[in-house]
């Protein structure tokens, strides 16, 4: 027997994640025994492969398919291993795809608003997030908590990929101490679609008074 594939690559294009896209390999038995197809080996546990090729007969074909579930926006490349029993017992497919997905990434995390008085409230301090996915995003709901408040955002509904909006975050203590908090936005990107950025200040009940602890003479 012996093994004749209509193509030695496979290409998914583009998927939506958390869908399967699927694309067909004809497989011929262009030898003169019987085939025995025993297994298909993926490099990437996102793309799998399968077919009724346990037993082809000489000069008969059989229809593999291969199929891709993306996570996220990720891309992915790698090979299919055919094993059977012919002459050259293993055959390589080559394979690529490319997930569809908005992914929201903060530019920092976490943010540390540092020390201050307790009673008193900080400066504003923005947060800017990018859609580094391959697709649009939308943002349903943001939330900040701890001693911390929002006064400006505009994640709010769509944001087109490649761009990015940004969260005005203040720093309130409200005791002694460090204080935690989070801010929680929810959105349709499959790998955190409740991305939680941790927030940290210290409130101080006074400041570390200065001293003086050696004078130069003067040059």
């Amino acid at each position: 027997p012996s093994v004749c594939l209509n193509s030695y690559s496979v290409g998914f294009g583009n998927v939506p994640a958390q869908t399967t896209g699927t694309q067909n390999l004809t497989l011929t038995n262009c030898g003169n025994g019987p085939l025995h197809l025993d297994s298909y080996v993926s490099s990437s546990p996102l793309v799998g492969a399968m077919g009724d090729c346990s037993d082809v007969a000489p000069g008969a074909t059989c229809t593999i398919t291969a199929s891709y579930l993306p996570e996220n926006s990720d891309s992915v490349y790698g090979t299919l291993t055919l094993s059977d029993n012919a002459a050259i017992p293993t055959q390589v497919v080559s394979f690529s795809g490319q997930g569809i997905a908005g992914r929201l990434v903060p530019r920092t995390t976490p943010v540390d608003f540092g020390h201050l008085l307790v009673g008193t409230q900080g400066p504003q301090t923005y947060l800017q997030l990018d859609n580094q996915g391959t697709a649009d995003l939308t943002i349903s709901a943001v939330s900040v908590s701890g001693d911390y408040s929002m006064s400006g955002n505009t994640c709010i509904a769509k944001l087109s990929k490649g761009w990015f909006c940004s969260v005005t975050l203040t720093f309130a203590p409200t005791a002694a101490g460090t204080r935690a908090g989070a801010l929680v936005i929810h959105s349709n990107d499959p790998q955190s679609p409740q991305l939680t950025v941790l927030l940290a200040g210290i409130g101080d009940t006074q400041y570390a008074t200065a001293s003086i602890t050696s004078i130069d003479p003067p040059t």
